[in-house]
């Protein structure tokens, strides 16, 4: 089902298209089902060989810095996406649902003898009485 979402995704400091492909495909992924909008930011970390990742949406703002190599950066994103979701979006399951309102009568309704000399319906549902009988 789609919801409707926008999403960004932004990679930064990756030459490998098909590693940025990939990234992109992970994120999208993950968030199509949720509506509203998403920005994704994968970027290079001041310290050497870590990688800073940026969630900004409808659950507020992550960010995780993992270590990774270039050539398993799409797998690891997909794990911190991963996690992310499993962390912070709460599971259908669990949401609460409205309560509704159901009446019922103490009693089933009783069938009347068909009657057609005054040409009434064959049969009439009728409450029960609630006056006691002495």
């Amino acid at each position: 089902m789609y919801v409707g979402s926008m999403i960004d995704v932004d990679v930064r400091g990756v030459a490998d298209l098909a590693t940025i492909a990939a990234i992109e495909q992970s994120v999208r992924r993950t968030f199509t089902h949720m509506p509203g909008t998403w920005r994704v930011r994968v970027s290079a970390s001041d310290e050497r060989g870590r990688w800073d990742l940026r969630v900004h949406g409808g659950f507020g703002h992550y960010l995780a810095r993992f270590l990774a190599t270039a050539d398993r950066l799409a797998e690891s994103v997909a794990r911190r996406l991963h996690a992310f979701v499993q962390l912070t979006v709460p599971p259908l399951a669990v949401v609460v649902r409205r309560p509704v309102l159901v009446m019922r009568s103490l009693e089933p309704p009783r069938m009347t003898q068909p009657s057609t000399a005054d040409g009434q319906r064959p049969f009439e549902l009728t409450r029960p009485s609630t006056k006691r009988s002495a």
